[in-house]
C-alpha cells in the first residue's frame, strides 16, 4: 500500500500542499504554473475595438517570468516518501517572484502597433422633405495610447495576458453624439411641422416645412430669430397674389357687354392686406411655433373703413360675384342683381360732369346706412350744400351715397350733364328704400361710363 501511494503522487504535489494560500495538491508543476496565470508563455494579445488582435511577443520587450522554475524547485524538494505524513498535515509555501520587462520597449511597441485607421465621425443633423433627422456618430479607431499603455502594463503585472483594449476606455468618443443633438432636432422639427394656415375665403395658403424654416433662424441655444426681410417678402407675395383693391376688373355689363372697370380714388372696394401689421402678426406666430388654422391676414383700416370685399364673392379671378349693384353712368341706369337675378331696375341721376362733381367710375362697396341723413359739405370748387334724405346708403368713405332725391321730379336721360348731383347717385324714394332695406353691407357697387 505504501508503495502504491508513493507511485500515485509521482510527478504531482503531495496532499495538503499550498502555495501562497492556493491548494496545489495532486497537481503537476505545469498545472500549477497555469493556475498562477501563465496561459500564453509566448506573449500578450490585445483585442482591439473591431475584434482584431494585436500580438506582442515577450521576447520583444525582454519579458522574464520564471515562476515555472520556482514551482519545479518546490516539487523537486518535496519528499515523496513522506506522502503518508502529508495526509495528516499541511505543507505551506510562500512563493515570491517578480516579473521583469522593459516598459520603454513595450510602450514603443504599443505606439507602433496597428490600432486601425477608421476615423471618428461626429453625429450631424440632416434635413429632408419630411423634417430633420440625426445622422448618428460613428466610433472609429481614434484612441489615446497614453491610456491604453498603463492599462496593458497593469494587466501584465497582474499576470493577465489576454487584454481587451476597450476595458481601458482608451478610445476617444466622437465630439458630437446623437444625444447632444436630440434637443436641437426636436426644436427644429417643432418649427418644421408648425402649420400657419391663412384663410382667403375661397382658398388657403399653408406656411410650413422648408418654406417656414426659410423665414427663421434657430440659434444654438434654441432661441429663434425671425428674418424680417424674408417675412416681409412672404407677406408681399400674399399681397400680390390676393389683393384686389385699386385694381381694374373685367365685368359683364347689362347693356355694354364685357368691359373693364377702371380704378379711382373714390371707389374703395376689394382686399388690401396691411403688410406692416400682417408681418408683425406672422412674426409672433413664428416665434410661438404653434400651428394656427384659418388665420385671416390683417387688412387695412383707416378708422372708418375696412379694405375688404364681399367674402361670398371672392374667387381666384373675381371678387364681385353675382350679387351686386350695377350703375351705368352713361345710360343713367341702375340694376340690383341678387344671385344673378335682377331684383331692381331704375333710372338715376349721377354727378354733374364737372371736375368737382363728376361721379368717378370704379367698384364701390355699400358700407354704411342711415335714415334721415343730413348731407352737408363743400367741394373743391367751393360749392356748398345742406339737405336731408330719408334713405342713405353710403358706398364710399369720401361721402358718395345712393339716396332718395325727393326734390327731383324725374331721373335718367341726360339730366346729369347739366343738373347732376354733387357726386352721389340720386333716385326715387321707393328705390332708395328698396336699396336700404334689401342690399346688404359689403355688397359691391359697380359704376362705369
Amino acid at each position: 500500500t505504501y508503495f502504491v501511494g508513493k507511485s500515485k503522487y509521482k510527478g504531482k504535489f503531495l496532499p495538503n500542499t499550498f502555495v501562497n494560500g492556493v491548494d496545489i495538491s495532486k497537481k503537476t508543476p505545469a498545472e500549477v504554473c497555469e493556475s498562477f496565470g501563465v496561459k500564453d508563455p509566448n506573449g500578450i494579445s490585445i483585442q482591439k475595438r473591431d475584434g482584431q488582435t494585436i500580438t506582442i511577443a515577450f521576447s520583444d520587450f525582454d519579458y522574464d517570468y520564471n515562476i515555472d522554475s520556482e514551482i519545479q524547485t518546490l516539487y523537486d524538494n518535496q519528499n515523496l516518501n513522506a506522502w503518508v505524513d502529508a495526509l495528516f498535515k499541511d505543507t505551506r509555501y510562500e512563493l515570491k517572484y517578480e516579473i521583469t520587462y522593459d516598459e520603454t520597449k513595450l510602450y514603443d511597441l504599443l505606439v507602433n502597433s496597428d490600432w486601425g485607421s477608421n476615423k471618428n465621425k461626429n453625429a450631424s443633423i440632416q434635413q429632408s422633405d419630411t423634417g430633420y433627422t440625426i445622422d448618428p456618430e460613428v466610433q472609429g479607431d481614434d484612441m489615446d495610447i497614453d491610456i491604453v499603455a498603463p492599462y496593458v502594463i497593469s494587466c501584465i503585472n497582474e499576470k493577465k495576458y489576454e487584454i481587451i483594449a476597450t476595458d481601458s476606455n482608451c478610445y476617444t468618443t466622437p465630439g458630437v453624439t446623437s444625444v447632444d443633438l436630440q434637443a436641437e432636432v426636436d426644436q427644429l422639427n417643432k418649427y418644421f411641422n408648425t402649420k400657419i394656415n391663412y384663410n382667403f375665403d375661397y382658398t388657403t395658403e399653408t406656411l410650413t416645412g422648408q418654406e417656414l424654416m426659410d423665414l427663421i433662424t434657430v440659434n444654438d441655444d434654441f432661441t429663434v430669430e425671425v428674418n424680417k426681410e424674408k417675412v416681409e417678402a412672404y407677406v408681399k407675395q400674399l399681397s400680390v397674389k390676393y389683393d384686389t383693391y385699386n385694381t381694374e376688373r373685367a365685368f359683364k355689363s347689362t347693356l355694354q357687354g364685357n368691359i373693364t372697370i377702371p380704378t379711382s380714388n373714390d371707389a374703395k372696394y376689394g382686399w388690401w392686406i396691411d403688410k406692416e401689421k400682417t408681418v408683425a402678426q406672422l412674426t409672433e406666430m413664428l416665434k410661438s411655433a404653434e400651428s394656427k388654422e384659418l388665420v385671416e391676414p390683417i387688412y387695412y383700416n383707416n378708422g372708418l373703413f375696412d379694405f375688404k370685399g364681399l367674402k361670398s364673392a371672392r374667387t381666384e379671378n373675381d371678387d364681385i360675384g353675382n350679387t351686386y349693384v350695377e350703375i351705368d353712368l352713361t345710360s343713367q341706369k341702375l340694376w340690383y342683381y341678387e344671385a344673378g337675378v335682377v331684383k331692381l331696375e331704375c333710372s338715376i341721376v349721377s354727378g354733374k360732369l364737372t371736375p368737382a362733381r363728376k361721379t368717378e367710375a370704379g367698384v364701390y362697396m355699400l358700407w354704411y346706412k342711415d335714415k334721415n341723413h343730413r348731407m352737408k359739405a363743400t367741394n373743391s370748387a367751393g360749392e356748398s350744400w345742406d339737405s336731408t334724405c330719408t334713405y342713405w346708403s353710403s358706398v364710399s368713405p369720401v361721402g358718395i351715397g345712393l339716396h332718395d332725391a325727393q326734390f327731383r321730379s324725374s331721373f335718367g336721360g341726360t339730366i346729369y350733364k347739366q343738373n347732376g348731383s354733387h357726386g352721389c347717385i340720386n333716385m326715387s324714394l321707393s328705390t332708395g328704400k328698396f336699396i336700404y332695406d334689401n342690399v346688404d353691407f359689403n355688397t359691391p357697387v359697380v359704376m362705369y361710363y
